[in-house]
């Protein structure tokens, strides 16, 4: 099992069994067990996994599992993206026939909360992005899964 993956475990199994309060206390906890963490990861571990302060304590708020991971957007993205191009708050992704909309639902799955929504064809898909900043980040993150 990977390091991130067993990582992730061990958090949602501190998350399910005492109330954590915070970043700090979370990554106390994982070091009793022995798992050292950045800030900066557990951070993304967090958002990763879905959790979410509810009151004073954590809780996993949605399933990873029904949540696209990025390294299956990643493969999904490497997979059938063919070209890249923006326009204003929109990205334009070209795909081989048929692909689009496969392309679309993971965007749609992963839940950037850049992304306003998707709108697909046969072979283009349309990303409708909340800003000009957000489109260039969305675009420099597709860029990087496509590298």
């Amino acid at each position: 099992m990977s390091t991130k993956r067993l990582r992730q475990r061990t958090i949602l199994e501190i998350v399910e069994s005492m109330d954590i309060d915070s970043q700090q206390r979370l990554a106390g906890e994982l070091r009793n067990r022995g798992v050292r963490v950045s800030q900066a990861t557990l951070s993304r571990d967090i958002k990763e996994l879905g959790l979410a302060k509810a009151g004073s304590a954590y809780i996993q708020a949605q399933r990873e599992s029904a949540r696209t991971t990025d390294s299956t957007l990643r493969a999904v993205l490497r997979q059938f993206i063919i070209d890249v191009d923006a326009v204003d708050c929109f990205l334009v992704l070209k795909t081989g026939y048929g692909n689009a909309g496969a392309v679309a639902e993971a965007l749609d799955e992963r839940g950037w909360p850049e992304i306003a929504g998707t709108v697909a064809g046969d072979n283009t898909i349309f990303v409708l992005c909340r800003s000009l900043d957000d489109a260039g980040r969305v675009r420099a993150r597709i860029d990087e899964f496509l590298e």
